[in-house]
């Protein structure tokens, strides 16, 4: 099935070339029900805005479903219904990475990396100052992708491969088919195969190469 998450706690999904709401347990609270406490239109939208869940990121392996959101909100979807786990920070989540039905590694900024097992996070301790904003996994190895350089997870440690010099590189995205891992920048992207790397300039972007 297709997934798509988006602000104020939304998660749709597509069926039969349809798009039908999947949030229950997650979205939040309508401004029809702030109203009826008492305040005014102004005052229940404030108070909607600071208490909405703005998700950042879906993904999943066999019957396990995940969501993240911009201030460390995970949530499982599980009998039919959401529902909420403790990641143990309030930055911002932008990753799941699937090892087993019952394991993923889980990244944020701020340095915030997790291994979670049976839904419980564990934070994986380490000295890089980096965000982290992607993951994929090659072969069994889950890298993760973050503003400074891309690295790799082993059981309870992190180690970066490489780090970028160049003030404009992010790393966007990261994916993997097969034998080859992609990395996406701003301004180009890269691909590892047959251990090499093969950088690409991004059409327009030539002069900050």
């Amino acid at each position: 099935s297709l997934f798509v998450t988006r602000l104020n706690g939304g998660v749709y999904k597509k069926s039969k070339n349809k798009w039908e709401s999947f949030s229950d347990g997650i979205a939040s609270t309508s401004l029809t029900e702030f109203e009826k406490t008492g305040k005014s239109t102004v005052e229940a939208i404030f108070d909607r805005v600071r208490a909405s869940i703005n998700l950042t990121y879906i993904n999943g392996e066999g019957r396990s479903l995940y969501v993240m959101g911009l201030s460390g909100e995970i949530f499982k979807y599980h009998e039919n219904k959401w529902s909420p786990i403790i990641s143990g920070t309030r930055s911002r989540l932008t990753s799941i990475a699937p090892i087993s039905e019952s394991e993923f590694v889980l990244t944020g900024h701020d340095g915030y990396l997790a291994r979670m097992k049976n839904d419980f996070p564990e934070l994986i301790v380490h000295n890089i100052d980096d965000s982290f904003n992607c993951s994929a996994i090659l072969n069994g190895v889950v890298f993760v992708g973050g503003y400074k350089g891309l690295y790799k997870i082993h059981e309870n440690s992190i180690t970066q491969i490489f780090e970028f010099e160049e003030s404009e590189f992010n790393c966007l995205a990261l994916d993997s088919f097969e034998d080859e891992l992609l990395i996406v920048s701003e301004r180009w992207f890269c691909i590892y195969k047959n251990n090499k790397w093969e950088r690409t300039v991004l059409p327009g972007n030539r002069k900050y190469a």
